[in-house]
């Protein structure tokens, strides 16, 4: 990427495939279309071909709805070593079919590109809930949006380019009250006398998903992961952290490529030994569904959803009992165990902890050893005490 002094042009190609638009501040970070003031008549030259990739399908198609199947399948093609960011990507893509009518490419010009984002900036509502769709949703929907638009201007032969008369298009979703309202919710988290009802009323593998959320600081998604064959037991001795950490986990985060260990609780090792004990589990993945798959769908619209009913089966029976409880998701452990953390404990032994890839200082002779993560699990189960004195298996 390189700026370049040039007068001000209307978007065009150059040999080398380039687009070239106006500079604006958002322009890098998330939109093709310019909604702030052009900085000192500069010029930008952004080689789309390498966001989107040097390879393109051919498509021979002349309707919207045609177009957005084949940049479905151009997706699917692309993300084959992320199913679950395909699956969701596709997921908008099936939506913006069902909103938007099909019409001929050669009609695709400003007034129906502006119309198809009007409607997501103004958030329709839902279909399940008849409510105004999440800003973050909106947001989501014109990105796609304007990645397939992108798509489109790159191929040559879809004899198709994005109208130079867009580059003022606004694509902020609106904002209504329940926004503000929703953010000072979402910073609830359990107290210590909440954790301690929720373990007393949690079952075999609720109690282990209440344990990897505290414990490790995991969401749906890393429990998904968990193989049997990432615990290292100290009463196994199975890895040299044994002697120092005692028992540990080792799990690879693919999102950000980074390996943790994490040294685990009396209370989680017992738990993981009971479930797998009961299920009569050797290998495999920690939490299975009947037909042996890991209970994190990648490919599903929703991946984390059977999670989310375990935990909500809990929520909803301690409710019960205790009409005030909070229903709060899953991740509101990790939420929880973070502002537990953060007062107390170094940032680089938190980053460790929540699984975020380390500075360089962090390393040991160019190994992670767990130190940091140790640290703050230590921290944590002090704090957490009281959780545990009327159940401890």
């Amino acid at each position: 990427m390189t700026i370049n002094s040039a007068p001000l042009r209307s978007p065009r190609k150059d040999q080398c495939g380039s687009i070239w638009l106006p500079v604006c501040a958002d322009l890098v970070l998330r939109s093709l279309f310019i909604s702030t003031e052009i900085r000192d008549g500069l010029c930008l030259r952004f080689n789309f071909t390498a966001l989107i990739g040097n390879k393109m399908n051919s498509i021979q198609l002349t309707s919207l709805h045609e177009t957005l199947d084949a940049y479905s399948d151009f997706i699917t093609q692309r993300s084959a070593a992320s199913p679950a960011s395909a699956a969701k990507r596709i997921n908008v893509i099936r939506r913006l079919k069902e909103f938007h009518t099909d019409l001929p490419l050669t009609s695709l010009g400003h007034g129906e590109i502006q119309s198809m984002v009007d409607h997501w900036r103004s958030r329709p509502a839902a279909k399940t809930s008849g409510k105004p769709i999440a800003y973050s949703t909106a947001a989501k929907h014109i990105s796609e949006l304007r990645r397939f638009l992108i798509w489109l201007h790159e191929n040559p032969e879809a004899s198709w380019s994005i109208p130079s008369n867009l580059l003022r298009l606004n694509t902020q979703p609106v904002r209504i009250d329940s926004d503000f309202r929703n953010k000072g919710q979402s910073l609830r988290r359990y107290s210590i006398d909440e954790l301690r009802v929720l373990y007393q009323h949690a079952r075999e593998d609720e109690r282990l998903i209440f344990l990897f959320g505290l414990n490790c600081g995991f969401g749906a998604a890393e429990m998904g992961l968990l193989k049997v064959k990432d615990f290292h037991l100290k009463s196994q001795n199975s890895h040299p952290l044994n002697e120092e950490r005692g028992s540990v986990l080792i799990l690879h985060r693919p999102n950000t490529n980074h390996v943790g260990v994490w040294q685990l609780w009396p209370e989680t090792v017992h738990a993981f030994e009971v479930l797998m004990e009961r299920e009569g589990q050797i290998g495999g993945h920690v939490f299975n569904s009947r037909d042996g798959e890991s209970l994190y769908r990648q490919t599903s619209r929703n991946p984390s959803s059977a999670f989310a009913n375990l935990w909500r089966r809990l929520t909803n029976r301690v409710s019960e009992q205790h009409l005030e409880f909070p229903l709060l998701p899953i991740k509101m452990l990790r939420g929880t165990a973070m502002e537990l953390l953060m007062p107390i404990c170094p940032g680089d032994a938190v980053r460790a902890y929540l699984g975020h890839r380390p500075d360089h200082r962090d390393l040991v002779y160019g190994k992670l050893d767990g130190r940091l993560e140790a640290e703050a699990c230590q921290l944590l189960r002090e704090m957490l005490e009281p959780v545990f004195v009327d159940r401890t298996n």
